[in-house]
């Protein structure tokens, strides 16, 4: 089995439309995938019917990221049950308008800096889904702002530049209280992106999982394999699961492909098959 838990699509920050991402993962040899755009399960319905005419399996999934102070931003990865609106899901429409003023905020800094960017052009490259931070990089790029997405956040839209403006949303224990009520599955994300130690890291994931966090993603695309090995054994330790996956994201993340990450991930199967049974049992 290959499989791939953290995939994006134009739903989000993608290049790929929710079609496209799954062809690619075909072609990769996926069989089991999960489309986890941020804030938005609105591209797994495309996806879902992709993925049958391959016999794929396709989990609806989210990234949820929660700024917090002094540790930078946790990315949480939702893995949820098909078939029906979860409660997580109806909290997402409710912070889209709030997305909508930060873009219309940050839009406006930009200008007042000089940068001749509007909202319609960042909309244009974010095509039907929501627009994100990488979008604003694509048009800085072509502007002549920047050469390169990684410019782009260095100085303009990461969270150190001065044009940063914090998004509004959940923090991880209103978080995790949904992912109960929705019957779902949650996950961090490349835990190093956080700004902790390796013993800070363990006393905070031994409480989250007392408040049902479930895996920890140790298989991750651009971490080495000692690394990856390393958080295997945090996660059995704290008796979390371990998940995996690219992170990809189409032409916005180069270097990436479904599956295979850049050509060295390999998600046991015996993890996949674990939330598998745990998601739809």
């Amino acid at each position: 089995m290959r499989a791939d838990l953290h995939l994006h699509s134009t739903f989000s920050d993608g290049s790929d439309t929710p079609s496209e991402l799954v062809d690619r993962a075909h072609q990769y040899g996926c069989d089991v995938i999960a489309l986890t755009d941020h804030d938005s399960t609105d591209g797994v319905a495309e996806a879902l019917t992709r993925a049958e005419t391959y016999g794929m399996t396709l989990i609806k999934g989210v990234e949820v990221s929660i700024p917090v102070k002094e540790l930078g931003t946790f990315h949480v990865l939702v893995y949820l049950p098909t078939g029906t609106k979860t409660p997580l899901e109806e909290r997402f429409g409710e912070l889209r308008s709030q997305r909508q003023d930060r873009n219309e905020r940050l839009v406006r800094s930009l200008r007042d800096s000089g940068i001749e960017i509007t909202l319609e052009m960042v909309e244009a490259k974010a095509k039907e889904g929501n627009v994100a931070r990488p979008h604003f990089a694509a048009v800085l790029i072509d502007l002549g702002v920047v050469e390169t997405i990684d410019e782009a956040f260095d100085r303009y839209l990461g969270d150190t530049s001065p044009f940063y403006i914090e998004k509004e949303g959940l923090t991880i224990d209103e978080l995790l209280v949904l992912v109960e009520r929705s019957n779902a599955l949650a996950s961090i994300a490349h835990p190093l992106t956080l700004r902790i130690d390796r013993a800070g890291l363990r006393r905070m994931l031994y409480g989250l999982k007392d408040q049902g966090l479930f895996g920890l993603e140790c298989h991750y695309s651009r971490y080495e394999p000692r690394i990856r090995e390393d958080l295997v054994e945090l996660a059995m330790e704290v008796g979390l699961s371990p998940t995996g996956g690219s992170d990809y994201h189409g032409t916005f993340k180069v270097g990436l492909n479904p599956g295979v990450g850049e050509g060295d991930l390999s998600i046991p199967e015996g993890y996949v098959d674990y939330l598998l049974g745990r998601l739809f049992v």
